[in-house]
């Protein structure tokens, strides 16, 4: 299981979620607010790969901070799979509660195993990050978890990888967000 980025990849800092949502929460969405017309009652997170785990540890931390939540390609690989820490305590704290969010989880077909010749190197990566298996997993998972109210919906999109799904991701995450709850 690989735990941090393949070897040669530069390391940045990691980290800080709780502090990006509080700017979210108590900055952008304000600022918006001034300038927009805005609907509290429709709001839509979306993030691909590690913004895909921050949409993530949003729903599990603060699920009222938005409706709906897209996860395209959430990194759940990232820092030994911890969002799945966050993820029990969640169905945990809101086991039998009503929680009114909707979350869609999406990945492409090649991000686990991929369509066209890679390196040796690359598809170990891709089998170890094992990024299909965990979103159809994770999905499921909430699916069928005793939280009440959370609509759950899982889209994998045949032959796109990591870079190619964000636009198919992103078109699904839009209709999803503008269906009626």
């Amino acid at each position: 299981m690989l735990k941090t980025l393949p070897k040669g990849a530069p390391i940045g800092k990691t980290g800080g979620s709780n502090e990006f949502l509080a700017f979210i929460e108590g900055e952008l969405k304000p600022l918006i607010e001034r300038k927009y017309a805005i609907d509290r009652k429709r709001q839509t997170l979306f993030g691909h790969s590690f913004g895909g785990l921050f949409a993530l540890h949003v729903l599990f931390s603060k699920p009222e901070a938005f409706q709906t939540y897209v996860a395209s390609s959430p990194s759940i690989w990232w820092n030994d799979r911890s969002v799945l820490a966050e993820e029990k305590a969640f169905a945990e704290k809101f086991a039998g509660k009503i929680v009114s969010a909707r979350v869609l989880v999406t990945v492409g077909g090649w991000e686990q195993q991929a369509g066209v010749k890679v390196s040796k190197e690359r598809a170990e990566m891709l089998r170890d990050r094992r990024v299909v298996d965990n979103a159809k997993e994770l999905a499921a998972r909430l699916e069928k978890s005793a939280v009440k109210g959370l609509t759950v919906a899982f889209r994998e999109f045949a032959e796109e990888d990591h870079g190619s799904v964000v636009l198919p991701a992103a078109s699904r995450g839009v209709r999803f967000a503008l269906e009626s709850p």
